[in-house]
């Protein structure tokens, strides 16, 4: 369980007395976030933060991967939508060798800090500064010639001295050339996962009422929200032992 994964939020309307909730431009509303990382295979959620509208999702991506780590899940592929476009959210999965699939904007194109001959200079720049001194080189079995070390070694160099943009901005380069060379192929891997999680904000909301919120302020929106979860993990924990193996959330209700 969570080879696959996807990650997204969605929102709980709020009152508009609720001081703690916020504005989200893009849902137009007074509202909070849920924040959740789902199983491709099973459609459980394997780990969700709630937050006020107002809270950026991208910042949220690296804090969800942690806690599943933690806990024992190991992703080998993660899907994402545009929201989730920061370079850090490039950088950090891939370096874990995870694989990340982020959607684009029309015409994207490539950043030029992506580029190897760049990152050979910015690699060049941190040894003449000293951020990659001749006992650093050491302890990461580089050579002080970036042209004698390999691409993936220069990569690992640069995040180590802080330069995580140009690190970013590679994998993010690498997935935008996959996507031009078989665009079916990359959305064969994207569309799906994308539409399983946008499923499951839809069952949850349907379902398990997320959208009804009746009380104020986040930790009863956090309460809430955990009552929703609960409700699906239980559904799915009398699935599993009675011998059912699919469509673990699909009988998750609350009435």
């Amino acid at each position: 369980m969570g080879y696959r994964i996807a990650g997204d939020a969605t929102l709980i309307q709020a009152q508009l007395q609720d001081k703690e909730a916020a504005y989200n431009g893009y849902y137009r509303k007074h509202c909070y976030l849920v924040h959740r990382l789902v199983c491709a295979r099973t459609n459980l959620t394997l780990k969700w933060i709630g937050t006020p509208g107002n809270v950026d999702e991208a910042q949220l991506m690296l804090p969800l991967l942690v806690k599943a780590m933690v806990h024992g899940i190991r992703p080998e592929e993660a899907v994402f939508d545009n929201g989730y476009a920061g370079y850090w959210n490039y950088e950090i999965p891939n370096l874990l060798l995870i694989k990340t699939r982020i959607g684009f904007r029309r015409n994207a194109r490539p950043n030029w800090r992506g580029k190897p001959k760049t990152l050979r200079l910015c690699y060049k720049k941190m040894v003449k500064a000293g951020k990659l001194d001749a006992q650093k080189l050491e302890e990461l079995s580089l050579h002080p010639d970036p042209e004698r070390n390999s691409l993936e070694d220069i990569l690992c160099a640069l995040a180590v001295t802080g330069q995580h943009e140009y690190v970013g901005a590679y994998y993010r380069n690498q997935s935008l050339a996959e996507f031009h060379e078989d665009r079916r192929g990359w959305l064969k891997r994207y569309s799906p996962l994308r539409s399983m999680i946008e499923g499951a904000h839809g069952h949850q909301k349907d379902w398990l009422d997320l959208d009804d919120l009746r009380e104020k302020g986040l930790r009863k929106a956090t309460l809430h929200v955990a009552l929703c979860m609960l409700s699906e993990a239980a559904v799915a924990y009398t699935k599993v032992q009675n011998g059912t193996f699919r469509a673990l959330t699909s009988q998750a209700y609350l009435n």
